[in-house]
């Protein structure tokens, strides 16, 4: 009885007895054996423990950014909160800055601190 067995190639089928399909079986079961293994590569190969670790990076990456935006929301938040609540302390801080800052600098960062004050004032 003949079976048909394919060699390394799909296009290449050839007829074997019986008898010789036994010499034949072990490079076969091995070109098989390479052939789902690149088969299994070319579909799981981005899933390598590097591309893995790569993607796992990057996702960690972007939490800690976004964890860094959430922080300065909160803050801003709380600066808001903290504006609506003591707003007579807040305009307070921002003169005593103010005039700290004046001590030391020229008419010009004198104007602009003046501008930021009574826009700061104003609020």
């Amino acid at each position: 009885m003949n079976n048909i067995i394919c060699s390394d190639s799909i296009k290449e089928v050839v007829l074997f007895h019986d008898d010789s399909v036994m010499n034949y079986a072990p490079k076969l079961s091995a070109i098989a054996t390479e052939e789902l293994n690149r088969a299994e590569e070319g579909m799981l190969g981005w899933l390598s423990k590097n591309n893995l670790i790569t993607d796992l990076e990057n996702a960690n990456d972007e939490i800690m950014s976004l964890k860094g935006e959430l922080a300065k929301w909160k803050a801003l938040a709380e600066g808001q909160e903290w504006l609506l609540k003591d707003e007579k302390e807040f305009k307070k801080s921002i003169l005593d800055i103010y005039e700290k800052g004046l001590e030391k600098k020229s008419p010009a960062h004198e104007i602009l601190a003046n501008i930021v004050a009574d826009t700061y004032f104003n609020i």
